[in-house]
């Protein structure tokens, strides 16, 4: 019924696994790297605690089996390095363009229009690091002039896993479509 109720149930022990024992203050500390996912979308009342039971096997069978892919060295396999960049650059993205804008909207008299503020704030910053890094920056044109792309945003999702996005999302941070940066890659490299 309170806080403090609820933080007096944290020392509790939740269940034992292989003389390991689990206080609900342990399995939370888990749930911050793997959400409880139940395997049902809608559960009746009398269903729900076998289906927690279900949800904690997982999140339990998942922690062992996280483990022993780190064993194994998955971690360093280079399709997972990716990946985990990708989220890493994509987290880091989205923080410099929350700082960027909430340290302008503070004296700003733009309204919350979400293209204005892009082109406002986001796009002088995008434009000085294409200025910035464009020797470092080469493009297949080749390619990329003969990419089709649609106006069909598509997202991936895989239910029923406590994570269902396999890779971010490209965040919005300019509205400039044109390429005025980096230089031709040549065919062959």
């Amino acid at each position: 019924s309170s806080k403090n109720d609820l933080k007096s149930l944290y020392k509790n022990v939740l269940f034992r696994l292989d003389g390991r024992i689990w206080t609900v203050d342990n399995f939370l500390e888990e749930l911050k790297s793997h959400p409880l996912v139940f395997r049902k979308d809608e559960i009746k009342n009398q269903e729900f605690g076998a289906e927690l039971k279900y949800a904690i096997i997982d999140v339990i069978t998942d922690h062992f089996l996280t483990e022993k892919a780190y064993e194994n060295g998955y971690n360093k396999i280079n399709s997972v390095q990716r990946i985990e960049q990708m989220w890493k650059d994509h987290i880091n993205a989205l923080y410099e363009k929350n700082r960027i804008l909430s340290n302008c909207l503070v004296d700003s008299s733009i309204d919350s229009n979400y293209s204005q503020l892009i082109q406002t704030y986001l796009n002088p910053v995008v434009d000085s690091l294409q200025a910035k890094y464009s020797e470092s920056i080469e493009i297949n044109t080749d390619i990329f002039e003969n990419l089709e792309l649609s106006r069909i945003d598509m997202i991936v999702t895989q239910d029923n896993l406590p994570y269902p996005v396999k890779t971010p999302s490209f965040p919005l941070l300019t509205t400039d479509h044109i390429v005025d940066y980096g230089t031709k890659l040549m065919s062959g490299r």
